[in-house]
């Protein structure tokens, strides 16, 4: 895969995921534009790409600070006279803290660096993106689900797949995809650091092993990123389909009923027995989705059987008795996810 002569940003560029996919643009063509507030990283960086004779660019900048995002991405714009896509990689982790004694220094540091800092680069980027351009963000599995002690980093990881969501959705008339990984366990300097603190050896076993029972690397999360870069991956953006099939379920099965029930309320066993079912019931609609081609067809019974939902909600709403509605709200669950896997 080619990237030939394009010009492409990358913040965090010199270390880890984002040195790591900058090498990778260059060995295939591409020039590299490398932001990273790491001085001495930089230099090494510097260094790499002055060796192998690759057009390049270099630069200290710190991206919570949008008057240096802006002068970065302007001096990118007057080097090479195009951008044709952006890696928004920088990031810290922050220390491990619960929610009860998290600082506001700190929080604001965190959300500064990662969120607010990936909205500056990417307001900048799209302005001078040409169409049929390119951009990744890199959030973390954090970002799908929260983690114990760094609630602010799980908190940033979660708004950077909301804002590029919403990027995808406004620049996909120009044809510029908006897409956001989110990497496992990576070893990175990062990986490294947060280890070193803990004194976690570096042989110590997973609390939650993944399929393949080890850490992933750079490179390998740097293949992922030049796909989505380049024309191969022309008709892929972020979408959001799934997830609202999710978030219906959810929301019926944890808040249908009035507050001023509470005698026919279920229990808060019983709710997380009912989203537990849901949930299993989701996971299941998703592979089948995936695995399916017929979307047609799922498209239409999946809005009748929502309507069927909608109803229920609402009779609930209106104080009808929970009796004999959770068996319907079941079967209707279990409707959707028999259709799914029969149709596709």
């Amino acid at each position: 895969m080619s990237l030939q002569d394009r010009v492409y940003g990358i913040t965090g560029g010199a270390s880890g995921i984002g040195l790591a996919t900058a090498q990778l643009i260059s060995e295939r063509g591409g020039i590299v534009c490398i932001g990273d507030v790491d001085s001495v990283m930089l230099k090494e960086a510097e260094r790499i790409f002055t060796s192998r004779g690759v057009r390049f660019s270099a630069t200290q900048m710190d991206v919570s600070d949008k008057t240096q995002v802006e002068s970065w991405v302007a001096g990118i714009m007057e080097a090479f006279g195009r951008l044709d896509g952006a890696v928004n990689a920088a990031g810290i982790f922050g220390k491990a803290c619960a929610v009860s004694e998290l600082g506001d220094e700190e929080w604001h540091r965190i959300i500064a660096v990662n969120l607010t800092g990936c909205m500056y680069c990417m307001r900048a980027e799209l302005k001078h993106i040409s169409s049929g351009g390119s951009i990744v963000n890199l959030t973390s599995i954090h970002g799908t689900k929260g983690m114990a002690r760094h609630a602010a980093y799980g908190a940033s990881k979660h708004g950077i797949i909301a804002l590029t969501e919403a990027a995808a959705k406004e620049n996909g008339d120009r044809e510029i995809r908006v897409n956001a990984i989110a990497p496992g366990a990576i070893y990175t300097p990062m990986m490294q650091k947060i280890w070193d603190e803990s004194n976690r050896p570096m042989d110590a076993p997973f609390d939650n092993p993944t399929a393949f029972q080890r850490q992933g690397k750079s490179q390998e999360v740097a293949n992922v990123i030049a796909f989505l870069l380049g024309p191969e991956s022309a008709f892929t953006a972020v979408e959001s389909k799934v997830a609202d099939v999710r978030n219906r379920i959810t929301d019926m099965s944890l808040s249908s009923l009035p507050y001023n029930q509470p005698t026919r309320s279920p229990t808060v066993t019983q709710h997380a027995q009912r989203s537990s079912e849901s949930h299993n019931i989701y996971e299941n609609l998703v592979e089948s989705i995936i695995a399916g081609k017929k979307k047609k067809e799922w498209n239409q019974e999946k809005a009748m059987l929502e309507k069927q939902i909608d109803v229920l909600q609402a009779q609930l709403r209106e104080g009808e008795d929970w009796k004999g509605k959770d068996q319907q709200l079941t079967e209707i669950l279990e409707g959707m996810a028999t259709t799914a896997r029969n149709s596709f």
